[in-house]
């Protein structure tokens, strides 16, 4: 701490402190900032078990697949991934990106297979192992359950398909469930018994589905969620929801009963609206406002943090949030060439790849 704060300061210095300390403080945060290795509006992010940071393009950069989509990948500290960014034969523009308990990296494309989308199977080295096309139709979310070996995808038909080895990862009726409503969940989530948790944002609705498919008692909930966009799930199957337009956080117990005071603000929030949110090991909840800052709730909802971190960074409109095996905020940005941010180690560590709830290593 006495070393940084000794540090040269100024517009040429490694450090620009804005506001200038009399004295070292007890402690820093300090934000690392990825630019290149293919990132391109960029929005998928996973982190796998050996702490590389995995993340999808939509559009390439130019040179690397023109017109089409490709996969970055980095190492904990930054550095490129030897290799990345991975382009697989067919891919078109990859929307979402997960981590298996093998260590694969799975990717879901929604305009391969003339435009219906396909789900591709990477090795941790980046090279193609298998490509899943059957019953695909426009997919655009999915997450792994508990075990890693079941995917939960939402498909274009508003079907939520629970897919694994057994299936061939074909998504078929017998293993899809037609979600109530006109409109396509805006996020996704699996909890510690493998049922799965979404929105439907105009709605202002969380479904949940047993590993049947069948609808829990009470679904849909509502819990005063207004224009939920993104969830996460915590140790103990309570279930957190991002409500973009509220510039709150909503919890539900796991029979989607509201938790006693939700929904929850903070200061932290920054008064934008919260894009996307993800739980640490200890249970704090971690909720990235819409200009990139990131606010913090302990586990009961009440402000762990009266600041919100990187505000005033102008890290870009946030797509995604994940915390790794080190305690460290991960951040995409998908404005203009994309940008990959690291809080380093500003969180409780989470055990990766991430399946179902959050878990210490």
């Amino acid at each position: 701490v006495a070393g940084i704060y000794g540090l040269p300061q100024g517009a040429n210095a490694p450090f620009l402190d804005p506001t200038p300390l009399t004295q070292a403080p007890n402690d820093w945060t300090m934000l690392v900032t990825v630019i290149g290795g293919g990132l391109s509006q960029s929005n998928g992010l996973a982190i796998d078990g050996d702490g590389s940071i995995w993340v999808t393009n939509p559009i390439s950069d130019a040179g690397i697949n023109a017109g089409k989509g490709s996969i970055s990948a980095f190492l904990n500290n930054g550095v490129q991934v030897t290799g990345a960014p991975f382009v697989v034969t067919g891919l078109g523009a990859p929307l979402a990106l997960n981590i298996g308990a093998d260590n694969h990296v799975w990717v879901l494309d929604s305009t391969s297979n003339h435009n219906r989308g396909s789900l591709y199977e990477l090795s941790g080295s980046g090279s193609l192992l298998a490509t899943h096309t059957t019953g695909f139709n426009g997919a655009s979310l999915m997450s792994f359950g508990p075990a890693g070996t079941t995917l939960w995808v939402v498909n274009g038909n508003r079907a939520l398909a629970r897919l694994n080895s057994g299936n061939s990862y074909a998504i078929s009726a017998s293993n899809s469930t037609v979600l109530p409503g006109s409109e396509s969940p805006a996020g996704l989530t699996i909890d510690g018994k493998d049922q799965a948790w979404t929105v439907l944002y105009f709605a202002n609705e969380v479904v949940a589905l047993d590993d049947t498919g069948t609808q829990l008692s009470g679904s849909p909930f509502s819990g005063s969620v207004f224009r939920p966009i993104s969830l996460a799930v915590s140790s103990g199957d309570n279930v957190w929801i991002a409500d973009q337009q509220g510039n709150q956080v909503t919890e539900l117990g796991a029979d989607g009963t509201p938790s006693p005071g939700s929904p929850f603000g903070a200061a932290s929030f920054n008064g934008f609206a919260t894009d996307s949110l993800a739980i640490d090991g200890g249970g704090r909840v971690w909720v990235v406002n819409g200009d990139g800052s990131v606010g913090v709730l302990n586990g009961d909802g009440t402000a762990a943090s009266a600041v919100a971190y990187g505000a005033g960074q102008n890290m870009g409109q946030p797509a995604g949030v994940a915390i790794d095996s080190s305690g460290s905020v991960w951040e995409v940005s998908n404005s203009g060439t994309g940008t990959l941010s690291k809080f380093i180690g500003l969180a409780a560590p989470v055990k990766t790849p991430l399946l179902g709830p959050a878990t210490l290593p």
